[in-house]
């Protein structure tokens, strides 16, 4: 009975010692750190800029056994251009904006405790910060890579019409996470105007933009983009169920699916998607296709 007793309080022990670390880190199945984000009125340790809202949010997190706390400040319209400090707590040791710390950026790195981090942002809450292990970044596209099946979708386009990736059976599929917003996108434009003229009758495009609506008409008018888009509203408080499903984090993100719906290409791979790759890539796959028959 003693050697039982002595098992249960050992598994007991392990069990709150685990629920413990996963309460303070919000540590989930994934190699990360979430952080629950406390809002604040004023600018804190930032300085003051036209182009941010005068709030802030902090989070505090431990990292081999450190104690950190996080501040964010939040740029009035893009995501990408938010600022994060990180400081010790409890130290004299402090990274501030206005003691000539450093500034982070989405997707930067940091190195915590002797582990590099990536920024990545916002996990499917809008109020929970989120540090990814470098070594592990990858899980962002966990169930993505080649081979495996597509989420299916439904959604409605820009003018408002039903559109589903079921529609387009047995034809490949694009799909490119933009906006109007990002540079890099905007740079991609022109090779798939080329690709899409050049393939669109044996692939599929399909946009989805996170963006003013406004300006994505605008600019969709002036650069003859033909493809459909399906609009999610950029002010939106939480990630759209769409940017979820594909686990999307950075843009743009582009996806080729074949016609049975698997991917063939995604983010890990993505290289071959832009620029003067997309065309090539698209014109080897579809002659493999035409070699398979």
């Amino acid at each position: 009975m003693r050697y039982l007793n002595i098992i249960f309080i050992s598994l007991l022990s392990t069990f709150l010692l685990v629920s413990s670390t996963i309460g303070q880190n919000k540590k989930k199945d994934l190699q990360g750190v979430f952080v629950d984000l406390t809002k604040h009125e004023g600018w804190g340790p930032f300085s003051p800029r036209e182009e941010f809202e005068p709030i802030y949010y902090t989070g505090t997190f431990s990292v081999g056994g450190t104690e950190y706390k996080v501040f964010q400040l939040k740029h009035k319209s893009d995501p990408y251009e938010e600022r994060f400090i990180f400081r010790k707590v409890n130290s004299e040791v402090t990274f501030t904006e206005k003691e000539g710390g450093i500034i982070y950026y989405r997707n930067d790195e940091i190195n915590l405790a002797g582990i590099t981090f990536d920024i990545f942002g916002y996990s499917k809450r809008a109020d929970q910060f989120v540090l990814i292990e470098k070594e592990n970044v990858n899980y962002v596209q966990r169930g993505l890579k080649p081979g495996t099946t597509a989420p299916t979708f439904k959604a409605k386009d820009l003018f408002d019409q039903p559109i589903s990736l079921n529609d387009y059976q047995d034809q490949y599929v694009l799909l490119d996470f933009w906006g109007t917003w990002c540079g890099p996108c905007l740079s991609e434009t022109p090779y798939l105007k080329e690709a899409h003229k050049k393939f669109g009758d044996k692939v599929q495009f399909i946009g989805i933009a996170v963006d003013n609506k406004k300006r994505l008409i605008k600019y969709l008018k002036e650069q003859h983009i033909q493809w459909p888009q399906i609009y999610i509203p950029r002010d939106s408080k939480s990630q759209a169920p769409l940017i979820q499903k594909y686990n999307v984090y950075g843009y743009p993100a582009m996806f080729l699916i074949d016609p049975n719906g698997n991917i063939i290409i995604g983010p890990e791979q993505e290289h071959r998607l832009r620029g003067e790759s997309l065309s090539e890539t698209l014109r080897k796959v579809l002659s493999q296709k035409n070699t398979r028959k």
